[in-house]
């Protein structure tokens, strides 16, 4: 254990969630307490004893951990407002800004306006200057940071009138970077992503894959590296914490791609490599290495704080607190391995505790009761790993291109982790015959453990696998684990794409392009099936052929006049979608499923990727489904429709993948012969032909 002389500290954590309760937790020396010793209602065991590993003079957990506050979702940023333990809380997906007050209960300050949330995107970082809250958010527009005047005082805090001090930052549905902090000479720094474009952080006239200098106006400082510009440093791939030592060296933890994860020294106009390099290697090339680096399997860097030159890292997908002496950077020290799931960030708080967001209500973790909650060990030190993202911030007025928020293909890891661990969330001990003991569970479904018995293979293995590690797994091992899965053909075939794709030969992935139109015999094909709707659909779920009863059953589409002709912007964009189908919710379940399958399936097609992102960002209805990870295959069965035409229509459906047209596949819909349907179909025909809707569908197509 740390024997300093220094005064003890004792560590707390707050608890970040995406979709569930979020909870706040503390650690001091004298075991569960609150910050100001009160009690609180739930005590979590620590593993915050010291390891034998940790340098001498390196703070380190100690004591148990204590819930701080529950009841949040997806907490994003925490902020102190002064030598208490009140603080303000951003809360990702809602846009609101909470205060924790001194009795640990939240109270709502205030909604930033104009968020649009998607994926990684929302409510984002936070920072206190002088009396303003400085908020990085996504808009419709790109990221943005603004400063609002906090008006009240502790226990009334309110937002007060924004002024926008940078917009139009490159956005996406990640990599939007979004970590916002004052450093010791007073200015705002900030993190940007490469928002998907990686080649952007090599260019200096991009905001996109940068940490940004400015001052707290918003203009650019006189002694920033390149005249007239807010860039500090380029070459990152997505900063997630900033902090600095005593003596000013600024640390910044940064996602890597498939390879490394990074701890850095930034120094002013340097060029940390991405995506030339990741992680070490770059010297020789006039980059600056990592002083740190880790597979990203075990990490995720994401919120970052400097505390007596010890750096504390969050990490997501590593579920650890990392502790690095700021004299010994490339040592660190790991706490709390798989206790608390995923860590968002980390900061200092009141008398010396360490206070640490869990993340694992965001569709990615293993939620438990209580989730999210915060820790706080005894003074030791005490870090965590946790997804936090910093962002730069350019100099107003100037207007800078942004980069369109879509995403740009499947990340396999990510996939194959997030659809692993939310097919064991979903299976109970009781369905795959487990045997629990009545001991109490911290999860739902199936611990890995479990899992790993079941499918005949090693805990650590299976780990490896759920973290989104794919690569090398042979085809006997991804069968185990369907089986102790319990997945359906669809999932288990879902499983071995993802596999394919992490094990293929590395290539520079082809460009994916829409089909612009079928051979003249599958047209020729669709005109001859007179009495049924039939259309060709590619992966993407754009009719790119149909007969006219096809163009004429969706006239609402054709009506519409957008290209492509898209179910699933339809479906989740517009409201006449909601009518025509009879069994919506099952329409909307199924396309989303279809659309995981294929992006499965397909991973680099860029069109695909756009289509899912411009939804994500559009649909709430549609963002919900995703995060679900379902997966289908939809050949044949029965559909429901209300037709504004021609009323009820009960069809029959089946659809053939075309083996010579890869990514087509024709859809027939006939109706029992006899069947008011089928009378229904040929009035619909003849009003289609009235109508000229084949014609107008041809031209959309």
């Amino acid at each position: 254990m740390h024997t300093s002389t220094r005064t003890r500290r004792t560590w707390s954590a707050l608890g970040a969630a995406a979709v569930a309760a979020l909870v706040l937790a503390a650690c001091t020396d004298d075991g569960a307490r609150t910050l100001e010793g009160r009690a609180t209602a739930t005590t979590t065991p620590s593993t915050s004893a010291a390891p034998t590993g940790a340098a001498a003079g390196q703070l380190v957990p100690d004591g148990e951990t204590s819930d701080i506050v529950t009841g949040l979702d997806a907490p994003w940023s925490v902020v102190r407002t002064g030598d208490g333990s009140d603080a303000l809380i951003s809360e990702r997906d809602s846009a609101k800004v909470l205060e924790l007050t001194g009795a640990g209960k939240t109270r709502e300050v205030g909604t930033v306006g104009g968020v649009s949330h998607g994926g990684e995107g929302g409510l984002l970082g936070l920072a206190l200057h002088d009396g303003d809250l400085y908020v990085y958010s996504t808009a419709s527009d790109g990221n943005r940071i603004q400063r609002y005047e906090l008006t009240g005082s502790a226990g009334s805090y309110g937002l007060g009138r924004a002024t926008t001090v940078i917009d139009r930052l490159p956005s996406n549905s990640f990599h939007d970077g979004g970590r916002i902090a004052f450093g010791p000479d007073g200015m705002l720094y900030a993190s940007v992503g490469d928002a998907g474009t990686g080649s952007d952080a090599q260019d200096r006239d991009s905001l996109a894959g940068k940490i940004l200098r400015l001052t707290p106006e918003g203009d650019v400082p006189g002694d920033n590296p390149f005249p007239g510009s807010p860039v500090w440093s380029l070459g990152h791939r997505n900063v997630q914490g900033m902090g600095w030592t005593s003596d000013g060296t600024m640390f910044a933890s940064e996602f890597g791609q498939d390879t490394w994860d990074e701890l850095n020294v930034i120094e002013k106009g340097r060029n940390y490599g991405w995506p030339e390099v990741e992680g070490t290697g770059g010297a020789g090339k006039g980059f600056v290495d990592p002083v740190q680096q880790w597979p990203t399997d075990d990490a995720s860097p994401s919120g970052l704080a400097v505390i007596d030159d010890t750096v504390f890292v969050a990490n997501l997908r590593g579920e650890v607190v990392r502790a690095i002496p700021a004299d010994d950077p490339g040592t660190s020290t790991e706490f709390f391995a798989g206790d608390f799931g995923r860590i968002r960030t980390v900061l200092e708080g009141p008398e010396g505790a360490l206070w640490f967001v869990t993340n694992n209500t965001d569709g990615r973790g293993n939620p438990v009761e209580g989730d999210d909650r915060g820790s706080s060990p005894s003074r030791s030190r005490a870090a965590e790993h946790l997804h936090a993202c910093s962002t730069g911030v350019p100099a107003a007025p100037r207007s800078h291109s942004t980069t369109p928020s879509t995403v740009t293909r499947m990340d396999h890891r990510d996939e194959a982790r997030d659809f692993l661990s939310s097919r064991r969330a979903r299976i109970t001990p009781e369905q795959a015959g487990v045997e629990t003991f009545g001991t109490r569970r911290r999860v739902t479904g199936l611990r890995r453990e479990e899992v790993a018995r079941l499918a005949g293979v090693s805990i650590d293995y299976y780990t490896r696998l759920e973290r989104g590690n794919l690569q090398g797994v042979s085809d006997s091992v991804l069968d185990a684990i369907a089986g102790a899965l319990q997945l359906d053909p669809a999932e288990h075939e879902h499983l071995r794409d993802l596999a394919r794709h992490q094990n293929a030969t590395p290539r520079r992935a082809a460009k994916v392009t829409p089909v612009a139109a079928v051979r003249p015999e599958l047209q020729y094909l669709l005109d001859a099936i007179a009495d049924a709707p039939a259309m060709i659909v590619n992966n993407r779920q754009d009719i790119v052929a149909a007969n006219a009863l096809g163009y004429a059953m969706y006239a609402d589409l054709v009506a519409a006049s957008a290209r492509p002709l898209n179910f699933s912007r339809y479906i989740f964009l517009d409201p006449q979608a909601r009518n025509f189908y009879q069994d919506w919710q099952r329409a909307a379940h199924t396309n989303v499923a279809i659309l995981r399958r294929e992006a499965g399936r397909t991973p680099n097609d860029r069109e695909l990727a756009a289509l899912i992102g411009e939804l994500s960002m559009r649909s709430d209805d549609f963002r919900e489904l995703w995060a679900a990870h379902d997966v289908r295959r939809h050949y044949a069965g029965v559909k429901s429709f209300r037709h504004a035409v021609v009323g009820p229509l009960e069809l029959h459906f089946q659809t053939l993948e075309l083996a010579e047209d890869p990514g087509l596949a024709l859809t027939i819909y006939p109706a029992t012969p006899g069947s008011p349907t089928a009378d229904a179909l040929r009035v619909l025909a003849s009003w289609a032909a009235t109508e000229r809707i084949a014609e107008r569908g041809r031209a959309l197509a």
